[in-house]
């Protein structure tokens, strides 16, 4: 997925486009399964943490900022959900080296299945061990690494790191890992890659949270605005126009074209700097962060400079006009 494609269904998702998120999610599956294995060792506990993620990231998606750090953030989330995991559940990595009598009795049951028991222990003694044994910097790398085809380019790009970066960390797994556990690991963690069917699950997850995540964007917006403007510049914006109202009245009473006038420029200054400075500072950051990462915004940034400009005078030139009108009238009167 090129990552205009990728930003493009991370803003559509956070709009709640289902599909766009399914999409991220078949994208994103070996990602988030490779870094929640790498830290619990365990096939069946990752793809129950990477669902978990994948719901929290539909349900929280809107409050992600910028659709460029999508990637950064669902790691995150991934390895903070996984090490939850770790803590409650009591399950840190370990060896296992030797067989229990009762797993024992049960891989010689002759009950079905009983083989693809003992096949599945004897897998899972190999995946713990090799992650024990691999240095921590490594396990996300050379995990992603088996289930991405050993394509070191797309580990670097789901990573964020650079190629040779990725090289330099395989060449150290390849060093603490005898070739044969190595190749092992490799083929044990390819076969338990998340499917197709994994999407299905994680899709019917989300779906059935979209109310949730509707909420969660109201409360996002909610939230930022309060951060961004704060009680004081409500009443910033308030105040201006109540002064120009009791300025209104006064010399309406007073009879006063001088402190109608007055009044009038006063509240243009004011709202002058807070329209035309104050706020373009905060948007302008925003716009400015936007057009780092997709450059063809600008166009469209600058359409809406000129559509507030052209606002803020149609608005002074018609209360100008009716400050005019009444000053006409005092002084005829």
């Amino acid at each position: 997925m090129s990552v205009v494609a990728l930003e493009t269904d991370v803003v559509a998702a956070a709009d709640g486009d289902a599909q766009a998120y399914t999409r991220l999610v078949s994208t994103h599956r070996n990602l988030v399964c490779s870094i929640a294995l790498a830290i619990v060792g365990d096939v069946g506990a990752s793809e129950d943490i990477a669902q978990g993620v994948f719901v929290a990231g539909w349900r929280s998606l809107a409050t992600l900022r910028n659709p460029a750090s999508f990637q950064p953030w669902l790691r995150q989330l991934t390895r903070n959900q996984a090490h939850q995991h770790v803590r409650t559940e009591g399950r840190r990595r370990r060896r296992v080296s030797i067989v229990d009598d009762d797993q024992l009795e049960r891989a010689i049951d002759p009950a079905p299945h009983a083989e693809d028991r003992l096949v599945e222990l004897e897998e899972r003694e190999a995946l713990v061990s090799a992650l024990e044994q691999l240095p921590d910097s490594t396990r996300e790398i050379v995990t992603l690494y088996y289930r991405e085809g050993r394509s070191v380019d797309q580990v670097a790009t789901l990573l964020g790191l650079r190629p040779a970066a990725v090289k330099k960390r395989l060449e150290r797994a390849r060093a603490a890992l005898r070739a044969e556990m190595l190749d092992r690991f490799g083929d044990v963690v390819k076969r338990t890659a998340p499917t197709a069917a994994f999407v299905a699950a994680v899709t019917s997850a989300f779906v059935i949270a979209a109310p949730a995540n509707a909420a969660a964007a109201g409360a996002a917006t909610a939230a930022q605005t309060a951060k961004t403007f704060g009680l004081w510049k409500a009443l910033a914006a308030i105040l201006p126009g109540a002064a120009l109202g009791l300025a209104l009245g006064l010399s309406g009473v007073l009879a006063s074209p001088v402190l109608l006038v007055a009044g009038y420029v006063v509240a243009m200054i004011w709202f002058y700097y807070l329209y035309r400075v104050r706020l373009v500072r905060i948007v302008e950051r925003r716009w400015h962060a936007e057009e780092a990462d997709d450059p063809s915004s600008a166009a469209r940034h600058q359409r809406e400079r000129r559509r507030k400009l052209i606002g803020f005078l149609v608005g002074a030139l018609g209360a100008g006009a009716g400050v005019i009108s009444a000053v006409v009238q005092m002084l005829s009167a």
